[in-house]
């Protein structure tokens, strides 16, 4: 997890300014980095100091090589295929790190270079023969790429502080942005970001800038589905997702020292750390592989430590465990608006912190997750609707009884929602009732969201099933588990999320996911003899979620933290999103029997969004304050910025 910094075009292409850019990223990279400067081209990397070790971003900063230069910050796998690929493409080697491999696959195919690679990385190229600049990252999204185009100049970094680090970069609010996040209209993070004139590169999208145009971005590639997928009978499947999966995993375990599972009792991060133990049962490296587990208390739905125990004992090993009770989710949140560079939070952020600082207890720097089990091998939301377009009437008769509880709108909108080409998107999530109607007419929220959500109508399931994956929401989560992984030190590896694994799930039938009363039927079959019989075993409910964990901490800690928040002027309301009548009702029946799930999770974002924006007048009362006398009245600072913030109705 690298910082990365570039500019090209007349203004502020100077040493100077990357380096100032990359100086705003500390938490990426440990000052002063390696820059590298051309002709109206300057690029830079800062990397931690650990991270230049051989199984991590290697001992190179900036690449440099037959008129290339390469900023990047990547993990590359397969490397002996990528090589073979490189050789037959008529392109020799340049080096062994990742870096260096990533610049051979763009001599090698140009901007179709990121289809052949496989691994984390966002990188940026500067080809000084033609005058071109390209950038991409990777389907997945654990490495961030930020951009913004200012005065006929491109700006590239990993992080929006870096792009706003730029001189000529300015920092007007994107009120549609952030209105969509507060009002639980969250899909758009990602692809748009808090400020107006700094964009997010999407996972697996590119950009080109040639003679001063911006060309792209494009619109990212989903993996193609295996065609030889289908072709197999249920148990020759389970055998080679197994083998797949044992080789991801391989892929991504360093060749010695310790290197963590964030293990759970179910399926996913469980089949992730057996496959890692069969790896190296079968090829012994010095390398070692330790649980991180967290345990619940007795009665949460979370608590899965008989079954993490179960693991423990199969493969004679323990695990370095967390207790959730240790792990405050709502603590100091104005410190940790003030931190960061985008108004909207990751509701999760001090669990994976709290994982990742267990992971460099027990000595290691690389990290595996689960994540990507759900989305490849569990029920779809739109596997009903794909029952009725194939005309399998008995199974859908005999899934529709099985989910009868859900009740028959429920049932009804999951069946034919899908299909219909008009109408109530299936996954629409409800608008927080706090948005101001006015503010979200004039800026067409319900509408852009609907854009980014699959197409509905017949071939919506395959649309839907890459959406799970390609949405923008998902990069920009896994982008910020990534870095508060990196904060603790620690590299994040996804394992289950491999192309080669998601083009073997894409082409498998809906059944491998769910039939009857059994989910992940595919996995578990994989992971026979791997994992214990009591943990592959059907399971009358879901286990290990973490809604107890949050709806815990928030009946604590919502009361205390709404009283002191609603006790001043709110930004959100000054800025025309909210009203503040409507969000202080939300507040006192939040808790209520009526209330449903989505409150308690907008009202969070509520809480950290309110927070980033009086941290943010805070630092312009502070900076205007050493140069000129400032009202001490803090209503009365807002009301004289007002015009500074970039919206039609900012004076509400």
């Amino acid at each position: 997890m690298t910082a990365i910094a570039a500019v090209f075009g007349p203004a502020g292409a100077s040493e100077r300014v990357v380096r100032a850019m990359l100086a705003r990223m500390p938490q990426r990279g440990a000052a002063p980095g390696a820059v590298v400067a051309g002709e109206d081209a300057v690029l830079g990397v800062a990397r931690l100091d650990w991270e230049h070790d051989a199984s991590v971003g290697g001992p190179v900063d900036v690449v440099r090589h037959d008129g290339l230069t390469i900023a990047a910050d990547a993990t590359l796998y397969y490397r002996d295929d990528l090589r073979a690929l490189l050789t037959r493409a008529g392109v020799a080697p340049s080096g062994a790190t990742s870096s260096h491999l990533a610049l051979d696959a763009y001599r090698a195919w140009g901007a179709d270079c990121a289809q052949h690679l496989e691994g984390d990385f966002a990188f940026v190229v500067w080809d000084e023969r033609r005058g071109t600049a390209f950038c991409c990252r990777d389907g997945i999204g654990l490495r961030p790429l930020y951009y913004g185009v200012f005065d006929g100049t491109l700006v590239i970094a990993s992080c929006a502080a870096g792009v706003l680090a730029h001189p000529h970069a300015t920092d007007d609010l994107n009120l549609r942005a952030i209105g969509a996040v507060v009002g639980g209209q969250g899909q758009s993070l990602g692809a748009e970001t808090t400020y107006r004139e700094v964009r997010a590169l999407q996972a697996g999208a590119s950009l080109s800038w040639h003679r001063a145009k911006l060309e792209g971005p494009t619109t990212p590639v989903a993996v193609a589905p295996d065609p030889a997928a289908g072709r197999l009978g249920f148990a020759a499947a389970a055998e080679r997702l197994r083998e797949l999966l044992v080789a991801a995993v391989r892929e991504r375990l360093p060749d010695d020292g310790t290197a963590a599972v964030w293990m759970s009792g179910g399926w996913d991060s469980t089949a992730v750390f057996a496959a890692g133990r069969e790896s190296l049962r079968r090829a012994p490296r010095a390398a070692q592989l330790r649980p991180v587990c967290i345990s619940y208390p007795e009665g949460d739905p979370g608590r899965e430590d008989d079954l993490i125990q179960s693991v423990l004992a199969h493969w004679h090993t323990d695990a370095h465990w967390l207790r959730s009770d240790d792990i405050p989710l709502l603590d100091d949140m104005p410190g940790a608006a003030a931190r960061r560079d985008e108004a909207a939070a990751l509701l999760y952020g001090p669990w994976n912190a709290a994982l990742a600082q267990g992971s460099r207890a027990t000595g290691a720097r690389v990290a595996l997750d689960g994540n990507g089990g759900d989305q490849l091998y569990g029920p779809s939301t739109s596997q009903l609707a794909e029952l009725l377009a194939a005309g399998h009437w008995y199974s859908l008769a005999r899934e529709w009884w099985i989910r009868r509880s859900a009740g028959p709108r429920r049932l009804w909108r999951g069946t034919v929602g899908p299909l219909l080409s008009s109408g109530p998107h299936f996954r629409d999530r409800p608008m927080a009732p706090w948005i101001r109607k006015d503010f979200s007419e004039r800026e067409q929220l319900l509408e852009f969201e609907r854009g980014l959500l699959p197409r509905q109508g017949w071939g919506v399931i395959q649309r839907d099933r890459e959406w799970l994956l390609t949405a923008p929401y998902v990069g920009w989560a896994m982008s910020r588990i990534a870095e508060l992984a990196l904060g603790q030190g620690v590299e994040l590896r996804s394992p289950l999320l491999d192309r080669r694994l998601i083009a073997f799930a894409f082409g498998r039938p809906w059944h491998d996911r769910a039939r009857r009363w059994e989910t992940k039927r595919l996995l578990r079959a994989a992971m026979r003899d791997l994992l214990p019989p009591a943990v592959l075993a059907p399971r009358g409910r879901r286990t290990g979620v973490t809604t107890g964990y949050s709806r815990g901490w928030m009946q604590r800690r919502y009361p205390e933290l709404f009283a002191q928040l609603l006790g001043e002027p709110l930004e959100l309301e000054r800025l025309g999103i909210v009203d503040g009548a409507a969000l202080r009702s939300a507040v006192a029946t939040v808790f209520t029997p009526t209330a449903d799930s989505w409150t308690r999770i907008n009202l969070y974002q509520v809480l950290a969004v309110e927070h980033w924006l009086r941290a943010r007048t805070a630092r312009e009362i502070t900076t205007a304050s050493s140069h000129a006398a400032v009202p001490r009245d803090r209503a009365e600072w807002f009301a004289l910025q007002r015009s500074h913030v970039f919206h039609p109705i900012a004076g509400g």
